[in-house]
């Protein structure tokens, strides 16, 4: 019976908000000095400048975070229902994003190194695709509000939620010719975003 009438979403929302916050909270861990007993004086200029790869990690990572944790409220203010499927995609979708501070601490500890760029950029493409298959899949099964349907929501998330994916699949192809460098792509995921907002704005 409860699968045929949908499970509520709060009890997924408080879990997602508890999560994201964890994740967010040990991206600080990242920095850190290599052996602060040491430093003194000019020494302490070096080691923070020397840390500021890891400073630009920590912001990258932060501030992804927090787009997909929009984007997970923007989600669930349209899914009025979850069904077991539902729920699993996004405990998949969770269990994704506790690894982005491991897949950030790999780019801080080896920078400038292919394989763990791809690791980082891997994971982003994962939580991306999460997000399109949570989307898709409840557009598919009818799980979102008759709003979401009337206003086109539904192709519109779709375009949004494929952001994630195609710019992580250009950061891991950039990798082999630009190595340190490809994370940069990654702003391109706020700029379209903001892009799109712009546009949907005009339109009305």
């Amino acid at each position: 019976m409860a699968e045929q009438q949908g499970l509520s979403t709060h009890r997924i929302e408080g879990l997602t908000d508890g999560i994201f916050a964890f994740a967010m909270t040990l991206l600080v861990l990242e920095l850190q000095f290599p052996d602060a007993s040491v430093a003194s004086g000019g020494q302490l200029t070096f080691l923070i400048f020397g840390q500021m790869h890891r400073l630009y990690n920590f912001l990258l990572s932060f501030f992804l975070l927090a787009i997909f944790w929009v984007a997970h409220n923007q989600h669930y203010h349209h899914i009025r229902k979850t069904t077991p499927l539902l729920l699993w995609i996004n405990i998949l979708l969770l269990c994704s994003v506790v690894l982005i501070p491991f897949s950030t601490s790999l780019i801080g500890d080896f920078e400038s190194q292919p394989l763990a760029e791809l690791i980082f950029a891997g994971n982003i493409f994962v939580v991306g695709i999460l997000f399109l298959a949570n989307w898709a899949y409840a557009a598919r099964n009818k799980l979102l509000t008759d709003v979401a349907f009337e206003k086109g929501h539904v192709f519109e998330g779709i375009i949004q939620n494929l952001v994630t994916p195609v710019v992580a699949l250009l950061v891991m192809a950039s990798i082999p010719f630009i190595p340190g460098w490809s994370s940069y792509l990654f702003f391109l995921i706020p700029i379209f975003l903001t892009w799109r907002g712009i546009v949907r704005k005009r339109r009305k």
